[in-house]
């Protein structure tokens, strides 16, 4: 899920795949205005999730780019109700910098990423 046009999204696409990862669903949500600075309310990022979640099926995992879709407050419930982990990209950064620093914490609330704090590979 991204705050961008198809053309961005397209990118991104591209750069998963040779990552090994396949793109089931990236249906285009600029039109939300994130991108403009638009807050977008948790409960309508849940519902969009939610309605996608079960137009593929076959996905393993919710991944969000970007920050202007704030998924951090409904991390744990697309978990727990949509059971699917959720990677965002702002938490996975945060995770991924302070481990290569050598710190490892485990802060509840804001998905398994954080609650689990697995170790740098």
């Amino acid at each position: 899920m991204t705050p961008f046009d198809d053309e961005i999204n397209s990118l991104i696409q591209a750069r998963l795949k040779q990552s090994g990862l396949t793109v089931l669903s990236r249906p285009s949500l600029e039109y939300l205005g994130a991108r403009t600075g638009t807050h977008v309310p948790a409960d309508k990022i849940f519902g969009i999730m939610e309605k996608i979640v079960h137009e593929t099926p076959d996905a393993d995992a919710i991944y969000f780019q970007g920050a202007p879709f704030n998924p951090l407050p409904i991390i744990d419930r697309i978990e727990s109700e949509l059971k699917l982990p959720v990677i965002a990209s702002n938490p996975a950064m945060l995770w991924h910098i302070l481990s290569r620093l050598g710190h490892n914490f485990s802060i509840q609330g804001y998905g398994r990423l954080l609650a689990s704090w697995p170790p740098l590979n």
